[in-house]
């Protein structure tokens, strides 16, 4: 059986004009999922640059360099592991001492630093503390929950929710 070069010309045709929609289609689905790639990667960039925006320099102990370690040393404080109402009978104990003249707004911000202890258990200031400064509340939320739920944290519920308190207290809001 002969093909004629008008069918086989035709075939040829049809056969390239196949593979060519298969090539444009491949080419076109690899387009789109590098632009919704590129989309994610924009949304993340300006997440990232929204919270480098809203570093505010924090330095959750210095507090206690002002106020605590003129009478105590800083080793004293490495074992500080209290629930909030324990926090709160130390430094009330703290504010009855003669010569300590804690005003309110200080008395805040000492127990919020003690509360933030807990972290400094794992993470160094600059590296666990100093990274949740740039972060968005929700992204806080987020670390903090994490950070709960490994057994080496011992992170109890409510003192997830007390650090996050004592950080914002921190940072001033």
């Amino acid at each position: 059986m002969k093909v004629s070069p008008g069918r086989l010309q035709g075939m040829l045709t049809a056969f390239l004009a196949i593979v060519i929609a298969i090539v444009v289609v491949f080419l076109a689905q690899i387009v789109l999922d590098i632009r919704s790639e590129l989309k994610e990667v924009k949304t993340a960039l300006t997440t990232a640059q929204m919270e480098t925006a809203r570093r505010v320099g924090v330095e959750p102990f210095s507090i206690l360099e002002k106020r605590c370690v003129k009478c105590h040393s800083e080793r004293r404080f490495l074992g500080v592991h209290a629930s909030s109402f324990e926090l709160k009978k130390i430094i009330d104990k703290m504010e009855k001492m003669p010569g300590a003249r804690i005003s309110v707004q200080e008395r805040d911000r000492i127990h919020s630093a003690l509360a933030l202890l807990k972290c400094v258990h794992c993470h160094e200031e600059d590296e666990g503390l100093k990274k949740l400064e740039a972060m968005a509340p929700e992204r806080q939320h987020e670390v903090v929950r994490r950070m709960k739920e490994k057994p080496e944290a011992k992170i109890l519920p409510e003192e997830a929710k007390e650090i996050l308190r004592a950080y914002r207290e921190i940072q001033g809001f």
